[in-house]
């Protein structure tokens, strides 16, 4: 087995925590692949709303041939849905998709090294949060990183690795292979580039909103363009 085989299959039990567009479809990207899920929502997620949704995923796919009966047991039965983080305690890697919000997220990394094991890598999913500000213990630094997914998740290639100046170079490769084994492209930034893709976002946003206040173009023209 060659290294980056042996990378790969560390990563066995992910854990998605945020029920929103953004956790939703992170979820339900990785859910054909061969991981065990764990889905944590918040105190005020319609679990059962979450998992009827799941099963109804499921029983398309079954109905639609893409995935046999077997594959439909297995996969129901690989996943955990609930608003209990302590489900994350057995996971290789947690991602974190919560909304933009500093404080909140720094309570639920705290939360989070209380309930995994030292060896989980802990990944925030902000588009605009380093991942060094979500530091919660010394033992902990070296295993807190930044993926950026892009909404919808499925139909985006593209992904922003972000490490920090801690961020061990296991850690890094683990993630590397992680994403690309989900078919993913890596554009791999530390935290003083990061965000690249929000810079250039908001640049043509800005021009867009320049061209239309001077009469150039109506709103229309310019959603028909882009």
């Amino acid at each position: 087995m060659s290294l980056n085989q042996q990378i790969v299959s560390s990563i066995q039990t992910i854990a998605i925590v945020g029920e929103g567009k953004m956790g939703t479809s992170i979820f339900y990207s990785l859910l054909d692949q061969p991981f065990t899920l764990r889905w944590a929502g918040s105190r005020e997620a319609d679990i059962e709303a979450m998992q009827q949704q799941l099963e109804k995923r499921l029983r398309r796919s079954l109905k639609s041939g893409i995935i046999t009966q077997e594959e439909h047991d297995v996969r129901l039965n690989q996943i955990a849905i609930s608003n209990d983080l302590h489900d994350a305690s057995d996971c290789d890697l947690v991602i974190e998709a919560i909304p933009e919000e500093l404080t909140l997220k720094r309570q639920i990394f705290a939360d989070l090294d209380r309930v995994t094991t030292p060896s989980c890598i802990l990944a925030t999913n902000s588009s605009s949060i380093n991942p060094s500000l979500l530091f919660v213990s010394g033992e902990r630094d070296a295993r807190i990183i930044g993926i950026h997914y892009f909404y919808p998740v499925p139909l985006k290639e593209t992904v922003e690795l972000i490490f920090t100046e801690k961020t061990s170079s296991e850690v890094r490769a683990s993630a590397e292979a992680f994403l690309h084994q989900t078919g993913k492209q890596i554009l791999l930034l530390n935290e003083s580039n990061g965000f690249i893709l929000n810079r250039l976002f908001l640049d043509i946003q800005n021009e867009a909103y320049r061209i239309v206040d001077q009469g150039m173009a109506s709103v229309e023209q310019i959603d028909t363009l882009i």
